[in-house]
């Protein structure tokens, strides 16, 4: 059962100080420690003591004298306040606690709970289950740190935080070192306040294997800090969940496409004022790397050394319906996990998302009138997944014919009018149109055999809903409209060795309550595999180049942060002056992995760089930022470069000034060739083709969670 703290004088940040600290302490002495001690004795390192001591932390030495390696996610600070705290300097680590810690000080009287406490071990189909209940403080802010420590061989894992049936959050882990690797990520969730007024039940699924090859546990803790402040919210009333339901029996309530069908009947109350899904959906096992899959009348391309390929096209469209009408759709970021394209890219600043994998939101005001009909049965919510169904002439349609499997939930965020007026009005009208274009060709060698193969794949959607809703405030017009572009070129040759993608997704989403949200993805991927079969050996080469730019502006149901929530009430459009965040990064790198004939003979040596700029700007009518940098409210820049387990730089600035600059090896810009260890895994696992006998990969490919 999770520890209950009750209200303290302290300050958010002298409280969220202590509650971090003792999370990393309690980590290395409640008896996790001891199962660290011994995979570290088998792979001949020395035991931890207990307490495991650490060095003072600074700027210099942070990365060289921490126990454990300090892997990270490069994101956007949580506030714009620019003060540090005696939190230290770990953000370079990637703690992220100069943002956290400057979010933190701007809030006061703070309590904590400590959710969780768990070692995921054996864990598949065994989630963490906990009870939660609010504390004794008044709060309208609820912010979580997830903290985990693992030593050992082990693949990346999902993990998905339900609160009964509604998921809050969705992560992935880093693949651990033998002697050790530790992170610490922060989330706002204050969006979800009305689940933290109420008790819940916790729980926390991250599955995992131990058996003799993979050793490593993930030690795990996750407290949740609750403050007060000054700047009113207007966070959803009543959440509903779009899950399977699984809670009562102690599990995760994900659903998994294509094997479940993702349906959930729910009843409104009779007086909503505005509506919105939030949907979480990733690939994993055959879909992990959907984006480089190819045309399904093109699997067989290659000899039986390398097919089949994945099919079902590299488009992925996850859809929303209501009573059968499609009311949104999101078009998925590419997730590229820490055990993914070539491990090396990505230790230890982790890919785009990785630890916190970002949910998209659908405006469905529109079907208000529909929803808040008062029928006792409800309404029908489902969830879709589908790729493109070609007919090997240039022909293709969307359909939900796709691999196993897509990892999806979703959630429903009410906004309630105080009137208690029934809402009214005529059932929405919807108007939809996709356009897709595919070709394909395939070149042969002078023996008659397939050498390459090559595709050329556009996507184009609109969507739009709109309907009149009447309340005691008389009709008002509400729409849903989404014009999405979707381009993939990619290429097949050395018979399957070489693959080249790139791929470029973008769209722009309007609501009538002055909701934008615009983004662009673009990635390239390139990578070459070469085998050794008298040997039993392999070999990766590759170079990435990958990007997230979004801008998203006026009331959202999730904010890009905590310090740009729906300020205004639900019920009213966008004031004179709102808001718009602006997130742009981009990493880009190279990597080799080799893979030996035994378990711990493999390593890499990879080199990935990462630009950052995050700012929120105020928007007048008729107004646009002056420029990039033209952002009143905050900006926030960094820069990091990391090359074989380290970083060698690391640059910060806020409102355009310096406040932190490090560099290691300075003029040294060359790719360290100085080779690391990873844990051996099969070539289809880290790219998505390659031989159909590849070595031993445990069973995690027949769990619906994992990799």
């Amino acid at each position: 059962m999770p520890k209950r703290d009750g209200q303290t004088s302290e300050s958010f940040a002298e409280q969220a100080g202590r509650a971090g600290s003792a999370s990393r302490n309690i980590l290395r002495e409640v008896g996790t420690i001891q199962a660290l001690n011994m995979q570290r004795a088998a792979d001949g390192y020395a035991a931890f003591s207990l307490p495991v001591p650490r060095m003072p932390l600074s700027h210099n030495s942070l990365l060289d004298t921490a126990p454990f390696l300090q892997v990270f996610q490069v994101r956007e600070p949580l506030s714009e306040a620019t003060e540090t705290s005696e939190l230290g300097v770990a953000a370079r680590a990637g703690f992220n606690d100069k943002d956290e810690a400057s979010h933190i000080q701007s809030m006061v009287r703070a309590c904590s709970q400590t959710l969780m406490i768990h070692s995921f071990a054996f864990s598949y189909g065994r989630p963490f289950i906990g009870e939660y209940n609010p504390p004794n403080c008044t709060f309208d802010r609820v912010s979580i740190e997830f903290a985990v420590v693992s030593a050992g061989r082990q693949f990346d894992r999902l993990g998905t935080l339900f609160f009964g049936d509604v998921e809050v959050f969705r992560t992935s882990t880093a693949e651990p070192t033998a002697a050790g690797i530790e992170w610490h990520y922060f989330k706002d969730l204050s969006a979800l306040l009305a689940l933290f007024k109420r008790p819940q039940k916790i729980i926390f699924d991250l599955g995992n294997l131990i058996d003799d090859t993979y050793t490593a546990p993930f030690n795990a803790t996750l407290t949740a800090t609750f403050s007060r402040s000054s700047s009113p919210l207007h966070p959803a009333e009543e959440i509903y969940a779009i899950s399977a339901q699984r809670a009562a029996l102690n599990q995760s309530s994900v659903f998994s496409l294509p094997q479940d069908k993702a349906v959930r009947r729910l009843a409104f109350p009779r007086n909503v004022r505005r509506a919105v899904v939030t949907l979480s959906a990733c690939g994993q096992a055959d879909e992990e790397f959907w984006f480089g899959n190819v045309l399904s009348s093109t699997t067989h391309t290659f000899p039986p050394t390398i097919e089949p390929l994945f099919g079902h096209s590299p488009f992925r469209e996850v859809q929303l319906l209501i009573d059968g009408q499609l009311a949104g759709v999101v078009w998925p970021f590419p997730i590229i996990f820490t055990g993914g394209v070539a491990p090396g890219l990505w230790r230890p600043v982790v890919g785009i998302d990785a630890f916190d994998l970002r949910e998209q939101e659908i405006d469905i005001t529109p079907f208000l009138t529909v929803l808040c009909d008062g029928a006792i049965k409800g309404h029908s919510f489902e969830i879709r997944v589908v790729g493109i169904k070609d007919d090997g002439h240039g022909h293709g349609v969307l359909s939900e014919d796709i691999g196993h499997s897509w990892i999806v939930s979703g959630k429903i965020l009410l906004w309630l009018d105080d009137t208690g007026v029934a809402v009214t009005g005529q059932r929405p009208i919807g108007s939809s149109s996709t356009s897709i274009l595919v070709s394909s060709s395939l070149r042969q060698d002078a023996t008659g055999h397939n050498k390459s193969l090559a595709h050329n794949i556009v996507v184009q959607r609109y969507l739009s809903v709109a309907s009149i809703i009447r309340d005691l405030a008389g009709p008002r017009y509400e729409f849903w409209s989404q014009s999405l572009n979707y381009i993939n070129r990619g290429s097949i040759s050395d018979r399957g060795r070489r693959q080249s993608i790139e791929q470029i997704t973008s769209g722009s989403d309007r609501a009538s309550n002055g909701y934008t949200s615009d983004f662009e993805y673009p990635i390239s991927v390139n990578t070459t595999f070469g085998l050794d079969s008298a040997k039993g050996t392999f070999t990766i080469d590759a170079e990435i180049d990958r990007g997230l730019d979004l801008s998203v502006g006026g009331p959202a149901a999730s904010p890009l942060t905590a310090s740009n929530p729906d300020r205004s009430p639900a019920n009213t459009p966008s004031s004179s002056a709102s808001e718009i965040s602006n997130l742009r990064t981009r990493q880009n790198g190279s990597a080799h992995y080799f893979s030996g004939t035994s378990k711990s003979n493999s390593s890499s040596f990879g080199r990935t760089e990462q630009s950052f700029y995050f700012s929120r700007c105020e928007l007048r009518p008729g107004h646009q930022p002056s420029s990039a940098t033209g952002c009143s409210l905050f900006e926030y820049d960094r820069h990091v470069i990391a090359s074989n387990g380290s970083v060698i730089k690391d640059d910060e600035s806020q409102q355009g000034q310096i406040t932190h600059a490090f560099a290691k090896h300075r003029y040294d810009t060359s790719l360290d060739h100085t080779k690391t260890t990873f844990w051996q895994r099969s070539l289809r696992s880290i790219l998505g083709r390659g031989p159909l006998e590849d070595p031993p990969r445990a069973v995690s490919s027949l769990m619906p969670l994992g990799r």
